[in-house]
């Protein structure tokens, strides 16, 4: 397997829409808010895009590919209801990060950040199960709320906590659109611009023993574009270069200590960071909640869309990156496989960077 580094670098604000739009009709909205990271999946169609211009596949007119050349390079458009999904040359792609000039990474805090876990008396309810116990986090202020922190592995500086709002810069644009005399066209915007210095990445597996990636050739060191991506076609510089050693790269293999504070008040207990953004059908989502102890997470509302007939999926909802899940020692591991190898479907996410997820501790 060849791995290779992506960089993208904000050319200016940028905006990721995410489920919520503008929209029309009935579903207007006059406030949307940039997402800070943008989905897999619009990673997934940006670098399906770059790997059909290195190959010399890519053509201006949609018309004139031959269906099975842009098969076998890139594979099919992905459908979460789809269990059979094939990407062509791509074996995996890691889930996002945050990098900067000196190749220091920047990653979502855990949800718990500097928080202790504890059981203080009392009963509750947790999925179809009663729990002697009502959970508790020490340090915990409900003025504040969840810590949401960026954390750095650069250890050459006394700082490795940054508030989100001092790496996403919000760039507020409010304006008015009247058509035919309409009165209620006033709207508000908040698009993001990324810390100067930083850029988003992941890591790139392509799978050499597929033979048509004998085309997929980075001349010079390195290839770099412009490239577009998000609901406003937000530009982006692209870097792609060959790397020898992707685990520095790739948070699940991090340890306890790189992803700093967040403790249980017993040993009895391990701590299952999501990494990326995952998701789960009700019923499996039921029953890791079963095999939980308490989770402490945001959800996000998920619809992808199809190329073909310009329409968006059903709605789905993930547990956010950086979401934790409590469990006693003897399930954490069976949690983590229902959560990345579960099912079919678990498995295509966790090749494109989502279901991914780290068992703290280890």
């Amino acid at each position: 397997m060849s791995n290779y580094l992506v960089k993208l670098t904000p050319i200016d604000r940028y905006f990721f829409g995410g489920n919520e739009t503008f929209g029309d009709g009935k579903n207007t909205n006059y406030f949307v808010r940039s997402k800070e990271f943008p989905q897999q999946t619009s990673l997934l169609g940006m670098i399906k895009k770059e790997i059909l211009i290195i190959t010399g596949v890519y053509k201006e007119d949609f018309k004139e590919y031959r269906e099975k050349e842009l098969e076998n390079t890139i594979g099919k458009t992905f459908k979460l209801s789809d269990s059979n999904q094939n990407h062509g040359i791509i074996n995996s792609i890691s889930p996002l990060f945050l990098l900067d000039n000196e190749n220091n990474i920047y990653y979502k805090a855990p949800l718990d950040y500097g928080l202790t876990f504890v059981k203080s008396d009392g009963k509750c309810n947790f999925g179809n199960t009663e729990k002697e116990y009502l959970p508790f986090f020490e340090n915990y202020d409900a003025k504040k709320g969840l810590p949401n922190k960026i954390l750095s592995t650069k250890i050459l500086s006394n700082r490795t906590d940054y508030e989100l709002s001092e790496i996403f810069k919000e760039d507020v644009r409010i304006g008015i659109n009247r058509k035919n005399g309409e009165e209620d066209g006033f709207y508000k915007q908040i698009f993001y611009r990324l810390k100067e210095g930083l850029s988003f990445a992941f890591v790139l597996n392509i799978d050499e023993n597929n033979e048509h990636a004998k085309k997929f050739k980075i001349e010079n060191d390195s290839h770099k574009n412009v490239c577009y991506i998000g609901a406003d076609s937000s530009g982006f510089k692209l870097e792609i270069k060959e790397i020898n050693d992707p685990s520095s790269y790739i948070m699940k293999n991090f340890t306890e200590n790189d992803i700093q504070k967040g403790e249980t008040s017993s040993k009895k207990f391990k701590r299952l960071l999501l990494v990326s953004d995952t998701f789960l059908k009700e019923e499996d989502y039921c029953e890791i909640l079963n095999l939980s102890e308490f989770i402490i997470g945001e959800t996000e509302k998920f619809r992808n869309m199809d190329t073909k007939s310009n329409k968006k999926s059903e709605k789905y909802v993930f547990l956010k990156r950086s979401s934790v899940i409590y469990s006693k020692t003897e399930n954490s591991e069976k949690i983590k496989e229902k959560i990345e190898n579960g099912s079919k479907c678990y498995e295509n996410l966790n090749k494109i960077g989502y279901n991914v997820l780290k068992i703290l501790g280890e």
